[in-house]
């Protein structure tokens, strides 16, 4: 079964978060030897699907998980971390900006 498109989300936010990481990494001259991102959000159908008006339509929340290999020190690693965040993806999805949907005529 192909994922749905909230799993979509978390599958690009995972990538994202991955490929601004490592550009980040290597244009300042971290080495990385391997990286696992794994990423989770707690989803409740029954506000999706209207079933009670009181959840949440979108994911409660998302936890991010990062797995590094490679001789890094602690320093290294914290600057990791604040390369992951300037990943679009996630910035988009912590200050949502506006999208209009319209019909088109």
């Amino acid at each position: 079964m192909a994922p749905s498109p909230p799993e979509f989300l978390l599958h690009t936010l995972a990538s994202c978060i991955t490929t601004s990481m490592m550009l980040l990494a290597s244009a300042n001259g971290i080495e990385v030897d391997d990286v696992t991102i794994r990423v989770e959000g707690d989803l409740n159908l029954n506000g999706f699907l209207g079933l009670d008006a009181c959840i949440l339509e979108e994911y409660e929340q998302i936890k991010v998980s990062i797995d590094l290999e490679g001789n890094l020190t602690e320093a290294e690693k914290r600057e990791l971390l604040k390369f992951a965040k300037k990943s679009p993806i996630y910035n988009t999805i912590l200050n949502p900006g506006a999208i209009n949907i319209a019909l088109h005529p």
